[in-house]
């Protein structure tokens, strides 16, 4: 196995683990469907708490998967790059097996 397969295995792996969690799949669902969320909007839609939702949204970032920017007060989370809805489309086709 040569170095840039085992890179990506790594950040394949990193992002398996930051989805491993049904409300983070739902978390990047719901971003995915508006483009752009603060942490207000996602906690309210998702009913969660909002300390529960920002450790999602952390865990989320730190595996690749959200990017974040701050304006003023908010911090609007985003998806980093459109592959992760067609990835969830995926990983939704083999659950049904």
């Amino acid at each position: 196995m040569n170095t840039s397969t085992k890179i990506n295995l790594s950040k394949a792996s990193k992002i398996l683990k930051a989805l491993s969690h049904p409300m983070r799949i739902k978390i990047v669902e719901t971003i995915g469907d508006k483009g752009k969320m603060c942490v207000t909007e996602i906690y309210k839609t998702l009913n969660l708490e909002q300390s529960t939702a920002s450790h999602h949204l952390g865990i989320l970032k730190n595996g690749g998967i959200l990017n974040s920017t701050r304006k003023g007060k908010q911090i609007y989370y985003s998806l980093n790059g459109s592959n992760f809805q067609e990835l969830l489309q995926c990983i939704g086709k083999c659950s049904c097996i």
